[in-house]
């Protein structure tokens, strides 16, 4: 197991970010009943980066602790462009503030 402390951190988040994607996607697959490969692929690209977004978001702009940072890249993966969209307005509101 010390191969795992040879990754990166930021790939720790970006799994479970991941991760997170593919279970809202399963989520959808049982609820619906259609699965395709490319929207599953899909789904992994979009909560893969929301999630490390959603990650950066919480430790550089609002200082979360260390423990939460995997549940905030889970949810940010979870999320999806959703997510995105919510840090959108929440830095629109940040700029505006600041004017």
């Amino acid at each position: 197991m010390e191969f795992l402390n040879k990754i990166p951190t930021e790939v720790i988040y970006v799994s479970i970010a991941a991760i997170g994607g593919v279970a809202r996607y399963l989520n959808h697959y049982l609820n619906e009943g259609t699965f395709a490969w490319r929207h599953l692929l899909a789904h992994l690209i979009v909560s893969s980066f929301s999630g490390y977004m959603f990650y950066l978001f919480a430790i550089n702009i609002l200082g979360f602790p260390d423990g939460s940072l995997a549940l905030i890249s889970g949810l940010g993966g979870w999320l999806g462009v959703e997510a995105m969209k919510m840090l959108e307005t929440i830095m629109k509101e940040k700029i505006q503030t600041k004017e």
